[in-house]
């Protein structure tokens, strides 16, 4: 979608709050029949593979007896959390 600078909000001498505007067109995903955030899409999807993965593992930790056999899920799930949590930063 192209916006002229006539319709474009941020050169809209009537918005107080030019800065604040969005344009949106670069998180939608448009397709025949909807129109989804990208940003949902990726995160969910992600989301549900991490926890298949996390889930076979566990599964998969539970039915091995033997510790050379647990290593690569207790090693995958071990992976995983530290992808997701948040590096520790110094303010």
């Amino acid at each position: 979608m192209d916006i002229s600078p006539v319709t474009n909000p941020l050169n809209d001498p009537e918005n107080p709050d030019r800065q604040r505007v969005i344009v949106k067109d670069d998180y939608l995903w448009k397709s025949c029949c909807l129109v989804v955030d990208k940003r949902v899409v990726v995160f969910t999807s992600q989301f549900i593979i991490t926890l298949m993965i996390i889930t076979f593992s566990l599964y998969q930790l539970a039915q091995k007896n033997t510790c050379e056999h647990q290593q690569f899920y207790s090693s995958l799930i071990t992976m995983l959390i530290g992808i997701f949590l948040p590096s520790p930063r110094v303010k």
